[in-house]
């Protein structure tokens, strides 16, 4: 299975025809590197051993190259090899824990596999259970940030999927056979960026001081940053890399916002190895947020960021933001798959979301949630943290009033829908595109039309600037694209609206085709001719397949059909 990390940190997936192929591969590659591991379990091999052999297989595959393969395996191999002997696995049963290997009926692990879906729905019915019941205790209303803050209509900026390059460098090869290019040789990489690389740091800044300048036209209140700061060089990571772009994306924040709220969440991409949390070995990362962060919320937040890496904060009466450490929701994430996994400790994110929420409902606070990793483009968020924030959605919706993510760098909506006959939404998750270019993407940022006397995000404004052209002129500006009310001709962005949209997409190719369009915040005309009806059908399913069950059903044609 560490040779599926390999191939996953060097691709990355732009449509579902790729990820489904990709994973049919993965799986043969899941089950030999499973096959590998039986071996180093057998002579009860060192961490040493199990590095130097996965490492081995990898160059000797060519599924990298060298320094690649011992990077990326120096840093991922011990914490499956932990995994493995920790919860008494089958290498095999991770294949088919992580979704990568559909389940076999001939494979020894079924049974196991079957007791691990009885736990999984064990969780989702206490879960489930919990949310029909009133709190048993209240505690007294959060000291807002402010007794009289914003009022009328102001914007909420959000900031997704930075990936600042500190190494990037013009004219160096954007093309050079590894996860992350554009740093050596003699290349076409621009001044401003290149579609096949991470974008650098004077970009960034240059991005930032085009928002500053639609700030005095478009008043910011609030900016919402929704994580993942540092490159996509898995295989050169370690803790200080990722110290260091935590500290200094957290510190260029403050220096173009200075007196803005600012409410941050942590990406996958913060901790080293990436996707990889489980405490007390990641403390350095809480750690890291926490010092960085300090500048952005209260001493009582920062403790709480400090302790478990989320957090909530009243901004206003009437107004709470919950900011979710998404960690639970990464299917990369192998120590999710270990007993005393974070997702399955007592009084765990899930237990404290759930309550904030009660608190929230009962003191008449509606809720802004920010996080990184959403429920949608399958396999990359885990089906039991999905179906459980699914019914959390549904039992909330006249509480949440924004759900605002990021993490698969395209420009999505998700819609949730009641679990019973999924025919009424309850909620809808705004996906935001991503800042850096990588892959293949123009930079983007977003600015959403927030009403704070009827606390409803009434437009968004999707900003970007086709990097081709910067490089061409010298010049890069931010550019409005679309709002939605005028794109799809909405009344209004309530959760029924945008459930009512899909509906029209089912029915109208060329409007799915105006979403589909603006996915990819990018060159535009090989995308759009790659997607047929199959292709149009599945990202319809996207937006509405909030769990693999409903997403599979839907592509199916079985659900989702009217």
């Amino acid at each position: 299975m560490m040779l599926v990390v390999s191939t996953y940190a060097h691709s990355a997936a732009e449509d579902h025809n790729i990820v489904s192929k990709g994973f049919e591969v993965s799986c043969d590659l899941c089950l030999m590197g499973a096959a590998l591991f039986d071996g180093f379990l057998l002579r009860n091999a060192s961490n040493e051993e199990v590095i130097r052999g996965s490492t081995e297989v990898c160059i000797g595959l060519h599924l990298e190259k060298p320094e690649v393969c011992s990077g990326t395996m120096k840093a991922y191999a011990p914490i499956v090899y932990y995994v493995i002997v920790e919860d008494e696995l089958a290498p095999s049963e991770i294949c088919y824990k992580l979704g990568i290997c559909s389940h076999d009926p001939n494979e020894v692990t079924v049974n196991k596999m079957v007791k691990s879906s009885e736990v999984a729905e064990s969780a989702l019915d206490k879960v489930k259970a919990r949310l029909q019941k009133k709190p048993e205790v209240l505690t007294a209303p959060s000291q807002p940030r402010s007794e009289t803050g914003f009022s009328g209509t102001s914007y909420i900026l959000q900031l997704a999927d930075i990936h600042m390059d500190p190494l990037y460098t013009v004219g160096s090869e954007p093309h050079c056979g590894e996860p992350q290019c554009c740093r050596t040789g003699n290349g076409t990489a621009g001044f401003w960026g290149d579609h096949s690389c991470d974008i650098p740091l004077w970009t960034v800044k240059q991005i930032l001081s085009q928002i500053v300048e639609i700030n005095r036209t478009k008043p910011i209140s609030m900016v919402i940053w929704s994580g993942d700061n540092s490159p996509h060089d898995v295989w050169m990571m370690d803790e200080q890399t990722q110290i260091t772009a935590i500290q200094v994306m957290s510190d260029l924040i403050h220096e173009y916002f200075p007196n803005t709220i600012v409410m941050p969440s942590c990406g996958n991409h913060e901790s080293y190895p990436m996707d990889e949390f489980l405490l007390p070995q990641q403390q350095w990362l809480l750690d890291t947020l926490a010092d960085s962060w300090q500048q952005f919320l209260t001493s009582e937040e920062v403790a709480t960021v400090k302790k478990a890496g989320y957090f909530t904060s009243v901004l206003q009466p009437g107004l709470r933001v919950v900011s979710l450490f998404t960690f639970d929701a990464d299917i990369l994430n192998f120590y999710n798959l270990l007993r005393h996994s974070n997702v399955n400790i007592r009084d765990n994110q899930t237990d404290w979301f759930i309550n904030t929420l009660e608190q929230a409902e009962a003191h008449n606070e509606k809720v802004l949630v920010v996080g990184h990793i959403p429920c949608t483009f399958y396999p990359l968020p885990t089906n039991h943290w999905c179906r459980i924030y699914e019914a959390i959605v549904e039992r909330f919706s006249d509480v949440i009033v924004g759900q605002f993510y990021g993490h698969t760098h395209f420009d999505q909506l998700v819609v949730f829908t009641d679990t019973a006959t999924h025919s009424t939404a309850t909620g809808t998750n705004y996906v935001a595109p991503s800042m850096t270019t990588y892959v293949g993407h123009d930079p983007a940022i977003r600015l959403y039309e927030f009403n704070y006397d009827t606390m409803e995000i009434t437009n968004w404004y999707q900003y970007r600037t086709n990097i081709t052209e910067a490089n061409i002129s010298g010049n890069l500006t931010m550019e409005l694209a679309y709002t939605p009310i005028d794109l799809y001709q909405m009344p209004d962005l309530s959760n029924a609206a945008w459930f009512n949209l899909t509906q029209r997409f089912l029915h109208n190719d060329t409007l799915l085709d105006d979403y589909y369009f603006q996915l990819r915040s990018g060159p535009h005309t090989t995308w759009m001719e790659q997607c047929d009806s199959v292709c149009r059908r599945l990202w319809y399913c996207e937006i509405l397949g909030v769990t693999t069950e409903l997403l599979k059903q839907c592509a199916d044609g079985k659900i989702f059909t009217n």
